[in-house]
């Protein structure tokens, strides 16, 4: 009989887990689902009708009901530094082989998302006993966030770093690398503020039209400023929200160069970004701000570049562009070598690692 694996999250994100269902496919085992974030699946899926919705949260519900009177199951937990959901979800999991997953990178105690009663003492003191006591493993998406939270933590159980994974069977022949005369630019992602959308959009404006050109792909909040400048402006092209990985990256094999200008809040970083390992598996190079994630996966001036995250993110943008694309060919084919590293068929063994003890 098939073993179960559940994945518990506060949201669905089975493309964070892609290396997880290649680990479950070689094991025999089956992968679950489920969301511990109820409440505004039922709200919405009332007031839209949405029965499919509502038959979801009745199955995340189910769940986390079964695991109050069972043993032994074996759960991935994703949920935020200092949540306070914590404090129930930790009474339903015991007597379970949990594990712990996590992006997160600053576990130092003053950065974190969830502010909701995360500076209580009481509420500190239980994360401080599950994730030094009470858990099986720790997968940890990024080196850096797995060394930050030893560090701030007494932690006694086995860790693993599993970087988010792509599958490269969406990706077609990447061998050769066709030029162009001008610098085609993409940016995939949301389209909000903390994205660097406006800088980004600043940034073209200085440049010659006849030189370069920007694909925006995404939508969002910005998504009326895009649009106009899409039609004001005759180099920048936008392609709206692409559901296909396949379409997806077909679009990124049009360019050389992928731009993410994130920028840092009180709240939030730019994390593991699996744009940038997607570009790089297309033969697309990143300029990226230097947050967490990017600085894990871009060796700069090798496969990528990095940039600061301050007032002088287009002068640096633009000094690149103009003077840092000489080897360009060669950096699109290292980031392509860097790629590899991140296949699910090669990710999948770091899960095992863990699971299998």
């Amino acid at each position: 009989m098939s073993s179960i694996i559940y994945v518990l999250h506060e949201r669905e994100s089975r493309s964070h887990f892609l290396a997880l269902e290649t680990y479950a496919k070689k094991a025999d085992s089956i992968i679950k689902f489920r969301e511990f974030s109820i409440s505004r699946g039922i709200i919405k899926g009332l007031i839209t009708f949405n029965f499919k919705l509502l038959f979801k949260q009745i199955l995340n519900l189910t769940f986390l009901f079964s695991i109050l009177f069972s043993m032994n199951k074996t759960i991935i937990l994703g949920i935020a530094p200092y949540d306070w959901r914590l404090y129930f979800l930790r009474w339903a999991l015991k007597g379970h082989k949990v594990f712990y997953f996590t992006s997160w990178v600053d576990w130092s105690g003053d950065f974190f998302p969830k502010k909701k009663l995360g500076n209580h003492y009481q509420l500190r003191k239980v994360w401080k006993q599950f994730l030094e006591n009470e858990i099986f493993g720790i997968f940890s998406v990024t080196k850096t966030g797995l060394l930050n939270l030893q560090k701030h933590y007494s932690i006694k159980c086995s860790c693993s770093v599993v970087n988010h994974a792509f599958n490269d069977s969406n990706i077609t022949n990447n061998a050769e690398l066709v030029g162009s005369e001008k610098l085609r630019l993409i940016y995939v992602g949301r389209l909000i503020k903390n994205k660097g959308i406006a800088e980004m959009l600043d940034l073209i404006l200085t440049l010659d039209s006849k030189l370069v050109e920007l694909t925006i792909v995404g939508d969002g909040d910005l998504v009326d400023l895009v649009t106009t400048y899409s039609k004001r402006y005759s180099n920048i092209t936008y392609l709206g929200f692409i559901n296909s990985q396949i379409k997806l990256f077909d679009a990124y094999k049009q360019h050389d160069v992928q731009l993410l200008f994130s920028r840092k809040t009180e709240l939030w970083e730019e994390l593991f970004g699996m744009v940038i390992v997607e570009a790089m598996a297309n033969g697309v190079i990143t300029i990226s701000t230097n947050h967490a994630g990017p600085l894990e996966i871009i060796e700069n001036g090798v496969n990528g570049f990095i940039i600061p995250d301050d007032e002088n993110i287009v002068t640096s943008a633009k000094d690149i562009v103009l003077h840092e694309m000489v080897n360009l060919q060669t950096m699109k084919k290292n980031a392509i070598r860097e790629s590899e590293k991140y296949k699910s068929n090669r990710v999948d063994l770091k899960w095992k690692k863990l699971l299998d003890e």
